[in-house]
């Protein structure tokens, strides 16, 4: 019980005055619900919380608070959550979690505008893995990197995590991705899905590249034009990707695809096993990633 009482900021006591309940705000919530945090990569942790929510408390009424352009993802959460979308920094009052409520903030940073939209849920209970304005708990995850980060963040509240979980893009949502990258057969070969900028540095370089490439970001290429959904769906049915942006990268990791990444500026989020900073370091883990092959 000590360990839960430091974990709260200002002795348990929100911001209007209302004291926590420990244990039962934890352990018995009304409502669960996650908060995408400012980047759109922050909705890939934002389905592992909601998949260790479901777990740990099953039949409990379960929300998600994501961006515009990231709301649709929500489908491919274990359990499909209310999805709300977030719209200035306010929670609107039809959308705010009653009764005893656990809210999560998914993402490794927060902005002024995160921080005062988290606070507006009126959640009792304000969960983040860093220090924030928005949150009254604060699990400090350290440098631990995703998605153990967020199973850390949810043992440290008594709460279940599932290890196992990777999201699935819906059926409809594969079923379009193969029709657009097969539109005769359907049926796909195999390829390696890339940023231009990563595809750009592998051909100059003339790394080995086995499979067709489908680059995820060219406005003139297969996937432009498709929605959030179905260019997930496309990442997700790669056999390898290469990337240059965090968007991808998260994605990328949150399926489980083997991934090489270039993160030139420092700002990927910390999922495992982590990206390179430099061209040389790219260059070997593409190289690391063809020797070691990917069962397609």
């Amino acid at each position: 019980m000590n360990l839960i009482s430091r974990l709260f900021r200002k002795g348990g006591e929100q911001a209007d005055g209302e004291i926590i309940s420990i244990p039962d705000d934890l352990r018995a919530p009304d409502t669960v619900g996650v908060v995408q945090g400012p980047s759109p990569a922050d909705i890939w942790p934002a389905l592992f919380l909601l998949q260790n929510l479901s777990v740990s408390f099953p039949g409990t009424e379960q929300s998600l608070w994501a961006r515009e352009d990231d709301a649709d993802l929500a489908a491919l959460a274990g359990r499909p959550p209310s999805v709300y979308r977030i719209s200035g920094r306010s929670c609107p009052p039809g959308q705010k979690p009653q009764g005893r409520s656990i809210v999560i903030l998914a993402g490794g940073r927060s902005d002024a505008s995160t921080d005062a939209f988290l606070l507006s849920t009126g959640a009792r209970v304000r969960v983040a893995g860093f220090p924030c304005a928005g949150a009254n708990v604060v699990v400090r995850t350290g440098d631990r990197p995703l998605p153990e980060s967020l199973h850390f963040l949810c043992g440290s509240l008594g709460m279940a995590s599932d290890r196992n979980y990777r999201p699935r893009p819906l059926q409809q949502d594969e079923s379009m991705a193969r029709k657009v990258l097969s539109p005769t057969a359907g049926a796909p070969t195999p390829y390696i899905a890339a940023g231009r900028a990563a595809a750009e540095i592998l051909g100059k370089s003339r790394a080995e590249m086995p499979l067709r490439v489908v680059l995820m970001d060219d406005p003139k290429g297969p996937v432009a034009g498709m929605d959030r959904a179905t260019r997930a769906a496309v990442l997700a049915g790669a056999a390898a990707a290469a990337v240059d942006s965090p968007g991808l990268w998260a994605a990328a990791c949150a399926f489980g695809i083997p991934v090489a990444g270039l993160d030139r500026h420092g700002d990927f989020p910390s999922w495992a096993p982590g990206p390179s900073r430099s061209v040389p370091g790219f260059l070997e883990s593409w190289s690391l990633l063809v020797r070691r092959g990917w069962g397609v």
